[in-house]
């Protein structure tokens, strides 16, 4: 206590103020502030991006996924996985035609009467 009236006595001397200790606890506050809300925002963005529904693909409950689909570690929630269709993990779309140089073979496509097609 006594070193801080000696501070805040020697004003002229360079001191610090109380003034000047408040502004800085204040603006130190304001940045504690500012970083949890933009931690906050980036690990609702991250959990957006990474989403399995995103990526196209569809959350199964278990480690299984249908015929024609693939687990990934897209995320889904606690006790599901995230299966990706064939097409969609080569880089195609199912649909009902397609130019023989874009199909996609042996996908989950087929068995619904259509075809992958590679976009481009």
């Amino acid at each position: 206590m006594k070193l801080i009236k000696k501070l805040l006595s020697k004003r002229a001397q360079g001191g610090l103020t109380m003034n000047t200790i408040v502004i800085a606890a204040l603006a130190l506050i304001a940045l504690i502030v500012i970083a949890f809300i933009f931690i906050s925002r980036a690990n609702m963005f991250k959990t957006d991006v990474e989403s399995c529904e995103n990526k196209g693909g569809s959350c199964a409950p278990g480690n299984e996924c249908p015929l024609g689909a693939t687990g990934t570690d897209f995320v889904c929630q606690d006790g599901q996985v995230c299966c990706l269709g064939l097409c969609t993990l080569r880089g195609g779309v199912c649909t009902s035609s397609c130019s023989e140089e874009n199909e996609v073979s042996l996908t989950e496509c087929s068995a619904q009467g259509l075809v992958c097609c590679r976009n481009n």
